[in-house]
């Protein structure tokens, strides 16, 4: 449930329902330089994340690698 704005039933849900035209212009350049790599990434490509103090995801661990710490958020990518 890490991308709980898009979960089911999720109050916040809704803001997300409906982007209007040219609200996300800004975050287009940003956008570019992320998909071109131009930047380092600190999660060093994971896919998966979650907090252990809030969560205890049933995940095949034996599948993850651990790639990074970052405040209270650790984060995984497949082996």
């Amino acid at each position: 449930r890490q991308f709980s704005g898009w979960n089911d039933r999720d109050p916040n849900g809704i803001r997300f329902a409906v982007v209007p035209d040219g609200l996300l212009r800004p975050f287009e350049d940003i956008l570019r330089v992320i998909l071109a790599e131009e930047v380092e990434d600190p999660t060093c490509g994971a896919l998966f994340y979650y907090n252990p103090k809030l969560a205890s995801p049933k995940w095949d661990f034996e599948k993850l690698e651990k790639t990074a710490t970052i405040g209270n958020h650790v984060f995984f990518k497949y082996k």
